[in-house]
């Protein structure tokens, strides 16, 4: 599928179904990449850090993450300020979860 489908949202879509029905979550972290490669998104960065999660690589979850938290602090995609709060409070709860999960 990835091979042929170049719009970003499409691949993140796919990734995204993936990641709900629990299956095949390699392909869906594939599709997330490639969407990535495409063009950076917020969501696609949280999608990417929730797949890793799922998969239980949680110290790549961690460098995805930060990366997702540095872009998001460079990059508003026209988020109102209580957005832009909502969202960083958001990925600094996770942030606390995923350093839990890896000094398990």
């Amino acid at each position: 599928m990835s091979g042929k489908v170049k719009d970003p949202q499409l691949l993140a879509m796919g990734a995204e179904y993936y990641y709900f029905q629990n299956k095949d979550l390699e392909t869906g972290l594939k599709l997330i990449n490639k969407a990535l490669d495409i063009e950076k998104k917020s969501w696609f960065y949280g999608l990417k850090t929730d797949i890793l999660c799922k998969s239980k690589k949680f110290k790549e979850a961690l460098e995805t993450l930060k990366t997702g938290m540095d872009y998001v602090k460079t990059n508003p995609e026209n988020w109102t300020e209580e957005q832009q709060v909502s969202v960083s409070k958001e990925q600094e709860i996770k942030m606390k979860e995923l350093l839990s999960e890896i000094k398990k």
